[in-house]
């Protein structure tokens, strides 16, 4: 078993520094090298590039017949959704510390510290109703963190079994959902209209390689445009996808100028991802200092009450 764990995470280091050289493969594989030179350089032993494509990318194993050509639009969709997550997660680390921190205090206070003062207080008639008004709102703060933390748990295991449907539902709710399945499923098409100009065997390829993605119900939508009778340009309507692409390719108004207008949507599109987390952030941000406040407050308030005792003693 020991043996069986070793291998695998050498395999898994071996995937990963093979992932990080994924460019200048796809380098090799424009410049017609072999598999034996590739393998020279890279210190490896594969059989095919098509074997040495799906070791990277098991996916492809099941979907496409020759994966050195279908491979590099599922690596630029998870560079893009490691790019997208990187920008959320930087603006968002030391706001959620810091809830979290205030958030523990908070529940020493309730579960700790308030009862050491009532303790030390019972032999005392003093008017314990700030400590208990402070109690409760500590207690309701919790509360409502328990209960956020409980739904994102749940959407979570709800994510894993009907990953499509979380996007669907929180892109008909959200803008920034929106435009993250929007930029994804540009994002692969730039990569898969490089390989052909067939647009309806681009939007299998599609369809078959990301058939567990939200990038599967987006293709669906554009090809039952293109079945009948829309250009591609007229096909991303504003309801499935965001309405800024919509208007870019209405103005546009030309069949060979639509990958133009993907790249400038790409561009636009992760500045106005970037702007709305940076909101979210600030908000986020804000709460932490209410949280800051407010925890501090009720520990001066609490500690004060013994202090004034002592003082009349």
């Amino acid at each position: 078993m020991k043996l069986l764990k070793e291998g695998t995470f050498k395999k898994s280091l071996k995937t990963y520094r093979i992932r990080q050289h994924f460019d200048l493969i796809l380098l090799y594989v424009k410049m017609k090298l072999s598999i034996d030179q590739i393998n020279d350089k890279l210190h490896c032993e594969y059989g095919s590039i098509d074997q040495l494509f799906c070791d990277i990318y098991p996916e492809i194993l099941k979907s496409a017949n020759d994966a050195s050509v279908i491979v590099k639009p599922v690596h630029e969709e998870n560079k893009l959704l490691l790019e997208i997550l990187s920008m959320l997660i930087k603006p968002l680390v030391y706001p959620l510390i810091v809830l979290l921190f205030c958030v523990l205090l908070m529940a020493y206070f309730v579960f700790g510290l308030s009862h050491m003062i009532q303790g030390m207080l019972a032999d005392f008639s003093v008017d314990l109703s700030q400590l208990t008004m402070i109690k409760l709102m500590f207690s309701a703060v919790i509360g409502i963190v328990v209960i956020l933390i409980i739904v994102l748990l749940l959407l979570l295991i709800l994510y894993r079994k009907q990953k499509v449907w979380i996007w669907i539902l929180a892109s008909k709710w959200s803008k920034v959902f929106r435009i993250v399945n929007t930029i994804r499923f540009i994002n692969v098409s730039i990569n898969m209209f490089e390989i052909t100009n067939d647009t309806r065997y681009a939007l299998l390829e599609i369809k078959n390689i990301f058939n567990q993605s939200i990038l599967s119900w987006l293709t669906y939508h554009i090809h039952s445009k293109l079945e009948v009778g829309f250009f591609l340009y007229e096909s991303f309507d504003s309801h499935t996808f965001d309405e800024t692409l919509s208007m870019m390719l209405l103005q546009c108004q030309f069949e060979d100028k639509v990958m133009e207008v993907f790249r400038d949507y790409k561009e636009h599109s992760k500045e106005v991802i970037r702007k709305e987390i940076q909101t979210g952030s600030r908000i986020i941000m804000l709460l932490a200092y209410i949280a800051v406040a407010l925890t501090l407050y009720g520990f001066y308030t609490a500690l004060m009450i013994p202090m004034k005792i002592m003082e009349v003693l």
